[in-house]
């Protein structure tokens, strides 16, 4: 049993599952041959990114402040391969999480959907990391896909079927969030592909037959393209949504910082545009339910650290230029003597005095009242005006 329960007290709460598929027992080099699933598994390589990806988004979830918000955290379900120890409470006991095989994920999935179900005010958050198939129609895969070739849509799951499955459930938000590449293996065009759902309920329909979706997927690719990410790192997706959720997908509301469900698509999208510039271009792909209400995932007591980025035009200018951003609530003030790179660090959100100087004289002073630093990354490019030499007297 995998569940690490943090509050397990009355009211909503939320409820996550989080699986990092890293190890294929039966893909790669130890593919059987003459099935039709050769060319299938001899792709599933493994993937030392999902179980550290894993593990940060699990860890996160664990070790965040969730005491100010509207939803407390609940529980975390945990499923890793291959078998890792504990990253995280390492003095409470806490047993290491079990292997990602089907058996153990379908079984964290029935505890999940029965923890989420438990209350209608409740969020389901799923990450999931690792082998996927499908541009249109998901399928994730369990390490111990392809045991048996002659039946090989064991130990995958279908996601687009969990995801109409959830419907069932009365917990109304849910986010999904799947790092995991999108393409179209040729064996799936011909195949009647049946994989089980993650959680095994029955898919509610309307009146016509039609099923109703409401509920938000957040993809690290593209239909039909391939997730990028680095070995033994933390992909960029998994990174980009612990820094939004920690405060960077925050707006303010009144003295607090909230994190919506409708701020999630547009915040995820722009802080993998600034941390991983290299994979925004065909990586990030929001897939909209349609619920139109927001819904708060996390409630920030102080203002968030904002990543920003200051230049001059002209850029020659830098290697002079002395800088000074003054809070004007706060008045702490942060400086940066003359580098002839942009400035770039972290400030609290809040409006800034912005002041630029030149000791050498080069270029007038620059002096800006009130700029506004705001979630999720600011950048701004200062024009500064060149500043003729004072002519000698005799």
């Amino acid at each position: 049993m995998t569940t690490y329960t943090v509050n397990g007290g009355p009211g909503p709460r939320l409820h996550a599952l989080v699986i990092g598929v890293g190890s294929y027992q039966y893909g790669g080099k130890a593919a059987s041959w003459g099935t039709p699933l050769d060319s299938l598994l001899r792709e599933l390589t493994d993937l030392t990114c999902a179980p550290l990806s894993a593990k940060y988004v699990a860890r996160w979830l664990l070790e965040a402040d969730w005491s100010t918000g509207p939803v407390k955290l609940g529980t975390v379900e945990i499923v890793l391969s291959p078998r890792t120890a504990v990253p995280w409470q390492a003095d409470d006991g806490s047993a290491a999480p079990e292997q990602a095989l089907f058996h153990n994920v379908t079984t964290a999935g029935e505890r999940w959907f029965a923890q989420c179900d438990a209350h209608e005010d409740n969020i389901a958050l799923l990450y999931f990391c690792g082998h996927g198939w499908g541009s249109s129609r998901r399928f994730l895969v369990m390490e111990d896909f392809g045991e048996r070739p002659g039946r090989w849509t064991e130990h995958l799951i279908d996601f687009t079927e969990t995801r109409q499955a959830m419907l069932a459930c009365r917990a109304t938000t849910q986010c999904f969030f799947l790092d995991a590449c999108r393409v179209d293996p040729s064996q799936l065009a011909y195949a009647d592909v049946r994989a089980p759902s993650l959680v095994p309920h029955e898919v509610p329909r309307d009146p016509i037959g039609m099923v109703p979706i409401r509920n938000p997927v957040f993809s690290s690719a593209r239909p039909g393209s391939a997730a990028r990410a680095e070995e033994h790192e933390i992909t960029p997706f998994a990174d980009a949504l612990v820094r939004t959720l920690d405060g960077l997908g925050a707006v303010q509301r009144g003295a607090d910082w909230e994190i919506t469900t409708s701020r999630l698509p547009e915040a995820l999208r722009d802080v993998i545009q600034w941390f991983g510039p290299a994979y925004a271009a065909d990586g990030f792909h929001p897939d909209f339910g349609d619920r139109w209400d927001s819904t708060v995932l996390r409630r920030l007591s102080q203002a968030p650290l904002v990543p920003f980025k200051l230049s001059c035009l002209p850029r020659s200018a830098l290697s002079s230029a002395n800088w000074m951003l003054q809070c004007l609530q706060s008045r702490q003030t942060l400086r940066r003597t003359p580098e002839s790179k942009e400035w770039q660090s972290d400030a609290p959100a809040s409006s800034y005095r912005l002041v630029v100087t030149f000791p050498d004289r080069s270029h007038h002073r620059v002096t800006q009242h009130a700029r506004v630093i705001q979630p999720p990354t600011f950048e701004d490019v200062v024009s500064v005006t060149h500043s003729p030499p004072q002519r000698k007297g005799r």
